[in-house]
């Protein structure tokens, strides 16, 4: 029914609570995980293998012997998909409600219009400890305007709170600086999108190597960012 993707990379202090929060889930469906390991330097790979060992009819592990690049490993893991529907959790980032997977599959059930389904998100930040919310866009669960999708700039929805209605996206999206926003953008346009009022999933902040911290410190790359979503805009 569902198919989980899992981008992991440099993600040895992390990546067990992520696989937990995806094994942990409960429903009445059957969803299988997929792990795409970008050729860690770390232990990542070996904790992954070692759960795809403990759980060979869940996880598949994806790996290959050289770095391959987010958005190269994101489509392979794609492409290994056979669910229905498709969510994603991060290597850093990890799910806190077990329920998640069920609520979500229940609106794409009771919307058939429905392209993709979101939550808000907690945020923790691993340098100070503080804990936050993100991504509540409304004080109550309800569809989503298309304006307000592409207003929301890309942080209008958490990456761990996306499930999608099982589509193949055009190479646009797949190919953007921050496909995040363009299948927000993307799926905005093509139907409905769907606002569960519930943090599920916990996005962790300030994660060393990560890309928002190797993209933001310094100001040429932001600037270089901008101007490739001005691309995409275009």
């Amino acid at each position: 029914m569902v198919s989980v993707t899992m981008l992991a990379y440099r993600h040895e202090n992390f990546i067990a609570q992520a696989i937990e929060s995806v094994i942990g889930q409960q429903c009445d469906f059957p969803f299988e995980l997929i792990i795409g390991d970008d050729y860690s330097p770390d232990r990542t790979r070996v904790i992954v293998l070692d759960y795809q060992r403990r759980y060979p009819h869940l996880i598949r592990v994806l790996i290959s012997d050289r770095n391959v690049g987010m958005q190269a490993n994101a489509t392979r893991c794609g492409a290994a998909s056979r669910g229905r529907y498709g969510a994603a959790c991060e290597g850093d980032d990890y799910w806190c409600d077990p329920t998640k997977l069920a609520r979500q599959v229940a609106v794409f059930e009771q919307q058939p219009d429905c392209v993709l389904v979101f939550h808000s998100a907690k945020t923790l930040d691993v340098e100070t400890g503080q804990v936050g919310i993100t991504g509540r866009q409304s004080p109550w669960s309800r569809l989503m305007r298309t304006e307000e999708v592409i207003l929301g700039d890309g942080g209008f929805i958490p990456s761990a709170s996306i499930m999608l209605r099982g589509v193949t996206l055009p190479e646009w999206v797949l190919n953007a600086p921050v496909p995040d926003y363009a299948i927000q953008m993307w799926a905005a346009y093509h139907g409905r999108v769907a606002y569960i009022d519930r943090p599920m999933s916990v996005w962790r902040i300030n994660v060393p190597h990560s890309w928002s911290k190797r993209h933001t410190e310094e100001f040429s790359h932001r600037m270089k960012h901008a101007r490739q979503i001005e691309g995409l805009f275009d």
